[in-house]
């Protein structure tokens, strides 16, 4: 093994090629096509930042946001499937600088 540094790229491309084609597709889906997936106004409000197992995680400015995304969920999701995202089943929302872990920050399925 050599210590020689290496492009964080190499790295990332050998993560992407050990997922399996379903989940390559909706990382791709999610984060390269929010705004197309989820319309201009809900895009500008929020933004995924991760996905674990088949949960989404988006993070939102406002509180009012984070209602509106959970209200919507099941269309978001409606709309991430039909774009090659199927892998997800639920949606997990954050407020950007809100306490972490706080009750009200999981979707209710």
């Amino acid at each position: 093994m050599s210590s020689e540094p290496r492009p964080l790229s190499d790295g990332l491309h050998a993560v992407v090629r050990s997922l399996e084609a379903g989940q390559t597709d909706t990382i791709r889906g999610v984060f390269g096509a929010w705004a197309e997936i989820v319309g201009p106004m809900i895009a500008e409000h929020t933004k995924p930042v991760k996905i674990d197992r088949r949960m989404l995680f988006v993070e939102v400015d406002q509180p009012a946001w984070a209602t509106q995304v959970r209200f919507l969920e099941a269309d978001l999701l409606t709309a991430l499937r039909a774009n090659g995202c199927g892998e997800l089943t639920s949606i997990s929302v954050h407020v950007a600088g809100s306490q972490r872990g706080h009750p009200g920050g999981r979707s209710r399925r």
